[in-house]
């Protein structure tokens, strides 16, 4: 196995499994704490590889659960101002998660208000989910010049 090629996955990690590993024994009989070695015995060992940097997730911040009030604005097909109170799930430096009532395309741009720092910051939509069976979407938002303590937190 060592110094054999390793094809890169496209998930996190991947668990290889050797079954010619040997685990020492020791003998229960001996006055140490760790016995004496006996034998070994052939087991199943699992080693974690790590994937390449190239399949590894590229968040470029730490995300944090987090229920931060804020009012989202943007204005819509008819010219008409939409101002839309709500919470964030996640949080990082860079934007936020958050689930909002209105259909929304990727790429729309928004002002994005933290309601208890009161600071305000360009926003767009850069991900959606799934629509939610009680209703909504969930939204990735980025921030398009973030300051780093936009939401008040330890990030």
């Amino acid at each position: 196995m060592i110094g054999e090629a390793i094809e890169p996955v496209l998930w996190a990690s991947y668990t290889l499994e050797r079954s010619n590993a040997d685990v020492p024994l020791t003998d229960s009989d001996s006055n140490s704490s760790m016995g004496t070695l006996r034998e070994s015995m052939p087991v199943k060992t699992r080693e974690a590889l790590a994937v390449s940097a190239r399949y590894r997730e590229k968040r470029r911040g730490h995300r944090m659960n987090s229920r931060v009030p804020v009012r989202l604005e943007w204005d819509d097909a008819k010219g008409r101002r939409v101002r839309v109170e709500a919470h964030t799930r996640v949080v990082n430096p860079y934007g936020c998660m958050v689930v909002l009532e209105h259909d929304l395309n990727l790429e729309h741009r928004l002002a994005l208000t933290n309601v208890a720092t009161d600071t305000s910051n360009s926003a767009v939509i850069v991900w959606k989910g799934n629509q939610r069976p009680e209703g909504g979407w969930e939204y990735g938002v980025e921030l398009v010049a973030p300051e780093m303590d936009f939401w008040g937190l330890e990030l």
